[in-house]
């Protein structure tokens, strides 16, 4: 967990605490143990997360572990849960009534609006964040745009409530798939981590190329294949194939840029490899109309496919390079079934490390 979050300011089991009683509500609504409407739960799930993100990550490096920091932050958390709180009141008697609004649904948009646009700076970066902004003003400049880029324009208040107060703005399909569908496949590979999966995952790699050419770089690809079944974004597989695979691919012979090259490739496949695919996959299956199963089966061959290419690729650039097979003395395969179990016992400290809150936070966008 990032040290200059608000996380050191809470007892140290507080942050963790709520970010599993967070999961715990999403399975509970997902499993049938109580029903919630769907406006309800995009609004609940998406207050939580902003506020997670919130506490996580700081107002920006130079600032993070400042009081003005913790002083900004927690006013942003509060203004989520309040503004949050104001809309799940609101927004039934707004439907009912055709969309008329009241003064404090316009204010708590804004509010709202400028909310996700700071998730988006802290979470993802400030181009995202930028990019969005010039998209969300063109509905006030597009009147004075030449061609096809004209329209009448819109007022800036007919924007915010149509934002902020029906399912097809901030509340819109992204938001309610990531809080029935990527929520649990997030926590089933926040529990596979916590296992040790990882660790077991690159042990049954190594043993499988053991003596062959490029040994390194087919690791690599397999290495990223297990972890993409779990993980389902390619960032995250990178983060953890990356920084063990590299370095070997470069001591068998790969140039830095090589061994880079094909660490990003095989980990871009990890969001097209089920069971766990990238966010757009289950976007996909929500707009389309089909069970996420079906998107998830139609993708097995194509993931299949494209990571034997990748395997066949490295083999044939190993060959053009010269780089010879090398018999490894180190026992990888001693332990690969024990590494999993030994990892249970150890589960506790990853608890400890909030490995729940970081999962949690990162839905916040």
């Amino acid at each position: 967990m990032n040290q200059h979050s608000l996380y050191g300011s809470f007892n140290k089991y507080s942050l963790p605490t709520i970010a599993l009683l967070f999961g715990l509500f999403h399975l509970a609504v997902i499993s049938g143990l109580f029903s919630i409407s769907t406006m309800s739960m995009r609004l609940i799930h998406l207050s939580l997360a902003l506020s997670l993100l919130f506490a996580l990550k700081p107002l920006s490096k130079k600032l993070a572990g400042t009081k003005v920091n913790t002083g900004i932050s927690i006013t942003l958390i509060l203004l989520t849960l309040a503004s949050g709180y104001w809309m799940l009141v609101r927004w039934k008697p707004i439907a009912f009534s055709g969309g008329l609004i009241e003064p404090m649904d316009y204010y708590a948009g804004i509010v709202i609006i400028a909310l996700v646009f700071e998730a988006a700076r802290r979470g993802v970066g400030a181009i995202l964040a930028a990019i969005t902004f010039v998209f969300f003003c063109y509905p006030f400049i597009s009147s004075y745009l030449p061609g096809v880029l004209n329209s009448r324009g819109y007022s800036f208040e007919r924007i915010v409530t149509f934002l902020t107060t029906n399912t097809q703005g901030v509340y819109g399909i992204p938001v309610g798939v990531a809080a029935t569908y990527i929520i649990v496949f997030t926590i089933f590979g926040a529990l596979l981590s916590g296992f040790g999966a990882g660790e077991f995952f690159f042990q049954i790699s190594m043993r499988f190329t053991r003596g062959l050419r490029a040994a390194s770089a087919k690791s690599a690809v397999i290495f990223s294949t297990l972890i993409g079944m779990v993980s389902g974004s390619a960032a995250g597989n990178v983060a953890v194939t990356g920084t063990v695979t590299i370095p070997i691919m470069k001591r068998e012979g790969y140039e830095p840029h090589q061994a880079g090259a094909i660490e990003a490739v095989a980990s871009t496949g990890g969001q097209l490899m089920p069971p766990v695919m990238g966010a757009a996959a289950f976007i996909m299956a929500e707009i389309v109309g089909v069970p996420y199963t079906e998107v998830m089966t139609t993708a097995l061959l194509p993931a299949i496919l494209f990571f034997v290419a990748i395997f066949a690729m490295v083999h044939l650039q190993a060959v053009k390079s010269g780089i010879q097979p090398k018999t490894s003395t180190r026992p990888v395969d001693e332990g690969i079934f024990t590494s999993f179990a030994v990892r249970r016992i150890t589960f506790h400290s990853h608890l400890h490390h909030a490995n729940w809150v970081n999962a949690y936070g990162l839905l916040a966008f």
